[in-house]
């Protein structure tokens, strides 16, 4: 497959890049190109324009203040996984981030911004444009209907991005800048929860950061991920948890559901039922299972794994993250 013809643009700086992006809302921001590039093979994207973010150094690294950690955007993942201060304080994201595909494509070349915003995928969407040409234009095609739910005039494509459910776990913030001003927003407010367009941004924001801020002592977190393959897949299901423990009992519980539905889903009932506990297996089971609940509306047979296993797989993935959250808190 080969790339459309579009223009490309480097800008030099920061301000150049926004200023370029308000004057053409329409153009594509290109950070690691990992799912871009793709997208823009199979045709599922078609800018005119291609803003790319390669020579803006102010968007890559990772700084250190007292309350927590910035990372730029551009930052590859694989600084990110081995920054020491992520390790310490954030290991369950560098978790996440190591399950993404490839080691020699994805840890080298992506990006946690490009992570964290990766688009919605479907069966019938993430296909070249030979094969969907032997369909009808879906929702996410700009179409009428999914065609992954009869008569559904709603999307049902999935976030599948690993960076998003421990970032939400970790109760990050997005940093969102644009040629008329900054603004902070908690990762989950970043997603929409339509899988046709499924950013909140506006068409002249960049994600520039994310802010992370250090947990209390005593917590842990655990990132678990079900998958086909264990290395180069999409999650079939994810759940990250993080939990605080005090004197052997949980006093703060956070559960994020990822691959479930166009954005991660914050499980708050399970997380309540956690509150209190020393995370019996009998705990965990109710937890488990209201998370089932919550999710299981959104579940469909979109990402070539039926729904009653992704549904069944909700559980095994929570009770098993916050199982090792709870080990890891040093409970």
């Amino acid at each position: 497959m080969r790339l459309p013809e579009f223009d490309y643009i480097a800008p030099g700086d920061l301000g150049e890049a926004l200023k370029l992006k308000n004057e053409k809302g329409a153009a594509a921001w290109l950070a690691g190109g990992t799912d871009l590039l793709v997208n823009l093979k199979q045709g599922v994207k078609n800018p005119d324009l291609v803003i790319s973010l390669k020579d803006l150094a102010e968007l890559e690294g990772i700084t250190e203040d007292p309350g927590g950690l910035t990372i730029g955007s551009m930052t590859s993942l694989i600084e990110v996984m081995q920054h020491p201060a992520v390790l310490d304080h954030f290991p369950a994201l560098a978790e996440a981030l190591r399950s993404v595909g490839a080691v020699t494509l994805q840890h080298y070349a992506g990006t946690i911004g490009g992570n964290l915003l990766l688009n919605t995928r479907c069966r019938y969407f993430n296909q070249s444009r030979f094969w969907r040409d032997g369909f009808e234009r879906c929702l996410k095609m700009g179409g009428q209907k999914c065609l992954v739910v009869e008569d559904s005039k709603e999307c049902s494509s999935v976030c599948q991005s690993d960076g998003a459910v421990m970032l939400a776990a970790y109760s990050a913030m997005a940093i969102l800048k644009s040629a008329g001003g900054q603004r902070r927003v908690p990762v989950p407010d970043l997603f929409s929860g339509k899988g046709e367009a499924p950013f909140t941004l506006t068409d002249d924001e960049l994600l520039t950061g994310v802010k992370l801020f250090f947990p209390a002592e005593g917590t842990g977190a655990h990132y678990e991920k079900i998958a086909w393959r264990s290395a180069m897949d999409f999650p079939l299901i994810s759940a990250g948890a993080l939990v605080s423990v005090s004197k052997g009992k949980i006093d703060r519980a956070r559960i994020i559901v990822g691959a479930a539905a166009a954005q991660p889903i914050w499980a708050a009932e399970a997380e309540r039922m956690l509150v209190r506990t020393a995370a019996e297996p009998e705990v965990l089971g109710r937890a488990a299972e209201s998370a089932m609940v919550q999710c299981g509306g959104s579940i469909v047979n979109n990402l070539g794994a039926s729904d009653e296993y992704r549904r069944d797989m909700v559980g095994v993935a929570v009770r098993r993250a916050v199982r090792a959250a709870f080990a890891a808190a040093g409970a």
